[in-house]
């Protein structure tokens, strides 16, 4: 899964803001609304408040 969030990382920032997200999460067949993903999102993947997820950190999250 961190490989397909890195496709999505066209800049190679290391980040991904949620329309790339919400596209890969899309991409591999995940499906849920929007607005869930929005939530989950902003309140439990952008801990840093960036607006973005930070790849790198969500991996260590979901290896955890």
């Amino acid at each position: 899964m961190v490989k397909q969030l890195k496709f999505f990382d066209i800049y190679n920032t290391g980040a991904l803001d949620f329309s790339s997200f919400y596209r890969s999460i899309e991409k591999i067949g995940i499906i849920i609304e929007k607005e869930t993903l929005q939530y989950i999102f902003e309140n439990f993947y952008d801990q840093e408040g960036t607006g973005k997820l930070n790849i790198k950190n969500w991996a260590k999250c979901i290896t955890n």
